[in-house]
Parts: structure tokens; sequence; C-alpha cells
């Protein structure tokens, strides 16, 4: 099961990951309602919240190219299929110590 919270613009998503340690992946789109876009966010999330992955999507033609090319935070071109969306998340969350630490108290809560 996975628990979500949805935000629409920076300024929102920021205040609502101030004073929590319960957030597994952050996923935005690069393009966001207000002044900061989600590389921005990405790059508060990682300043403030080292443990907290980041995944960023787009479908403008402008942020595709730049961004698949790049290695700093993993990157989903729209449109995609649910897979390559299940795959990325898999593959960042596997190198999170955060979800590793989720995944196993559930496993231990399941048996």
């Amino acid at each position: 099961m996975v628990d979500a919270k949805i935000t629409v613009s920076f300024r929102n998503a920021s205040q609502t990951h101030r004073g929590t340690n319960n957030v597994g992946l952050l996923a935005c789109d690069v393009f966001l309602p207000g002044k900061m876009g989600g590389f921005s966010l990405a790059v508060w999330i990682r300043h403030h919240f080292r443990s907290i992955p980041v995944v960023l999507t787009s479908g403008v033609d402008s942020a595709v190219r730049p961004l698949d090319r790049q290695n700093l935070v993993p990157f989903l071109a729209k449109p995609y299929r649910m897979e390559e969306a299940e795959k990325l998340i898999a593959s960042v969350l596997a190198k999170s110590p955060f979800a590793k630490q989720q995944l196993s108290a559930f496993c231990r809560n399941r048996e």
C-alpha cells in the first residue's frame, strides 16, 4: 500500500514536507505553478531532506532533452508506461536507506 500526498506547487510541497520524516519518495513534474519548478524543489529536498529520493518527470521537449542526459536526478519522460515508472521508482527506492527500513518493517509486520 502506498500513502501519497499530492501537492501542486513548490511552496505547497515544501510546506508539506517541513517537519516530517515519513516521506519515502518525491515524484514531481519539472514544471510546477509559481516561481519555483520541480528541479528547484528537487534541489531544495536534497538540501533539507537528504534521505528522500526524488524522481522528476516532464513531457515538454525543451525539458526532456537536457534532463534525459543528466545524472543528478532520476528522470522519466512523458508519456511513459506504468511499467517504466514502476521500474525507475523501484530502482530509486532500492538505493534509499529509509525505503529499505520501511520495507523491512512492513515485511516483519506481515509475518
